[in-house]
């Protein structure tokens, strides 16, 4: 049996607040849509060494995380672009100029109502 669920509103349950980044190069928009650990400011802060081939190793991975491709895709239908991600990312850097009607279709676009926000962070 399958339920409906569509029309209810979305809850995000756990966010942190944010504020407009501006616009993104595509390694910066997967450093800030990935998890932050295993990121150039994670290492460097932990002092652990790296250089340009773990860096691509680690946006490697991230690129090719389940979550991120999905988010891509849908991301991508959002935009009306190819879901690729140097289309999206070119595509969120346009619609994000504006950035509050841009977060504001967003949050529409998924049907989200309401944000339980955790002010600890950053």
């Amino acid at each position: 049996m399958t339920i409906e669920l569509s029309h209810l509103p979305a809850v995000d349950v756990h966010c942190h607040p944010f504020l407009d980044p501006g616009e993104m190069s595509v390694e910066r928009f997967v450093d800030a849509f990935s998890f932050s650990g295993g990121g150039v400011p994670f290492m460097t802060a932990g002092g652990l060494p790296h250089d340009q081939a773990l860096i691509d190793e680690v946006q490697g991975v991230r690129r090719n995380a389940l979550y991120h491709r999905y988010a891509i895709r849908q991301l991508a239908r959002f935009f009306g672009c190819a879901p690729v991600l140097a289309e999206v990312v070119a595509a969120r850097n346009a619609a994000s100029r504006d950035y509050a009607n841009y977060t504001k279709a967003l949050y529409g676009a998924c049907g989200l109502a309401t944000l339980v926000t955790d002010f600890g962070y950053p």
